[in-house]
């Protein structure tokens, strides 16, 4: 081939400074993007994880509740489905309950005047069932002084401990365990005397109603 004619191939030429500095730079960028993001996928995946379990804690709590609520019934019916049970606050029968307004179950005692002249009272006490209110031991429920005694144990306060008039309104009952794989915590219960209250929304005896209440109430109770 003739001088003239030759083909010659220059060598690439080196990378500048520069260029070699704006890759870096967009290097950093993109990784402090992608730090940006990981972080902010973990707090994401942190707090569905913190929301699935406290949603999983309240129906598990709200499940351990249905499950005291029928134990709470099945006792009821146990101790008070029969028409000559009676029952009655501990307040009714123990001066010195510390839990006073505990519901306890009798079977009914009938005086019969023709045989003494006066009630032996004494035969109450051998006619107790026992009190409604859930105990880590089941025979506790069935001890007349429960209410007089300390609570001791793991145990939940269901009524506070204000008192009124002298009277403790404290009311605890004890934690029963639930040992399930897939279910955990515990479930406590005590059952009430309603028929024992007073309505507080109830109209005021000290003060005279006028004439558009008094006829309003001979169309309509009181309260609901």
């Amino acid at each position: 081939m003739p001088a003239s004619h030759r083909l010659t191939i220059a060598p690439p030429l080196p990378a500048t400074g520069a260029g070699r500095g704006f890759a870096l730079v967009i290097t950093l960028a993109l990784m402090v993007l992608l730090t940006l993001l990981v972080v902010g996928l973990l707090g994401l995946s942190a707090i569905s994880l913190r929301s699935s379990r406290q949603a999983q804690d309240l129906a598990v709590a709200q499940s351990n509740a249905r499950l005291a609520m029928m134990l709470a019934l099945g006792e009821i019916q146990t101790a008070l489905g029969p028409d000559k049970r009676v029952s009655a606050d501990a307040s009714a029968v123990i001066a010195t309950a510390k839990q006073a307004h505990l519901t306890g179950a009798w079977d009914s005692w009938r005086w019969d005047p023709a045989k003494s002249s006066a009630p032996a009272y004494g035969e109450k006490g051998a006619k107790f069932r026992r009190w409604l209110v859930s105990t880590a031991d089941p025979a506790s429920a069935k001890n007349f002084g429960l209410p007089a005694a300390d609570s001791v144990g793991e145990g939940v306060e269901l009524v506070g401990t204000l008192s009124n008039r002298g009277v403790a309104n404290s009311v605890r009952a004890a934690t029963i365990a639930i040992s399930e794989p897939k279910r955990t915590g515990g479930a406590a219960w005590a059952v009430f005397d309603e028929s024992a209250k007073a309505a507080i929304d109830m109209g005021d005896p000290a003060k005279a109603p006028v004439l558009g209440e008094e006829v309003a109430s001979r169309n309509a109770p009181n309260r609901f």
